[in-house]
């Protein structure tokens, strides 16, 4: 069973560079204060401690909602993007049932190219926590 939590956790790789902008622009609207930046790199991570898999947390962004619920990938998105107040709009977007598969594909070729690109030499997460 996974804890629950008031906040959504939000488990972001901290020395990707585009994984930390998301997270920066992510911290920037969320006015309301409901994420929880969790940075799958630093050495005292553990998936297994949320009732996460590794090899899940590394492939996809996962979120776990304050109910406990887990939502990985698009869904994760759609989700976060729904508790921005600025970004709702773009929650429904992505959920349009025409517009979603092709932002599944997309997601897929990042996700799956992420662990080749370029990282940063420290996380970004020393500064959102």
């Amino acid at each position: 069973m996974v804890a629950t939590s008031e906040k959504y956790r939000v488990f972001l790789d901290g020395i990707c560079h585009l994984c930390s902008l998301e997270a920066l622009w992510l911290k920037k609207y969320d006015t309301n204060h409901t994420l929880e930046f969790i940075d799958i790199a630093d050495s005292n991570f553990s998936a297994e401690s949320y009732g996460l898999s590794k090899k899940a947390v590394d492939t996809e962004m996962h979120i776990i909602c304050p109910n406990g619920k887990i939502l990985h990938g698009i869904p994760a998105l759609i989700e976060i993007y729904h508790l921005l107040p600025r970004f709702q709009w773009l929650s429904k977007l992505l959920g349009f049932p025409l517009v979603y598969p092709f932002a599944k594909i997309g997601y897929f070729i990042f996700s799956r190219s992420r662990p080749y690109l370029p990282k940063r030499k420290t996380s970004i997460f020393c500064g959102l926590k």
